[in-house]
């Protein structure tokens, strides 16, 4: 599920998403071989901007702010199968339209 809060007054704009992923079956075993599951998880991601008269913007977006890595697993979570940790991701920009 995704829940968004946007929030807007002038030329400001704030945005904080929740991203949320329940556990879902990559592949199935065969034989003895158990279930690949990615695991869930829960991301948040955030967005400010401010777009001055002259048509100058300025924009800060944040991806992942809570660290949260990529999990898999076989079967059992105690079954790790990859932990991958993009870690966080933060950019800014500037816009001028004339």
């Amino acid at each position: 599920g995704n829940m968004p809060v946007i929030y807007e007054r002038g030329g400001f704009e704030a945005r904080l998403g929740t991203n949320y992923q329940s556990a879902k079956v990559s592949s199935f075993g065969v034989a003895f071989a158990k279930d690949t599951v990615f695991a869930e998880e829960t991301k948040i991601d955030a967005q400010v901007s401010y777009a001055f008269d002259n048509g100058l913007e300025v924009l800060l977006q944040a991806y992942n702010l809570t660290d949260e890595p990529n999990r898999s697993y076989w079967g059992e979570e105690y079954l790790t199968g990859y932990v991958q940790n993009f870690g966080r991701e933060v950019y800014l920009g500037v816009d001028y339209s004339f």
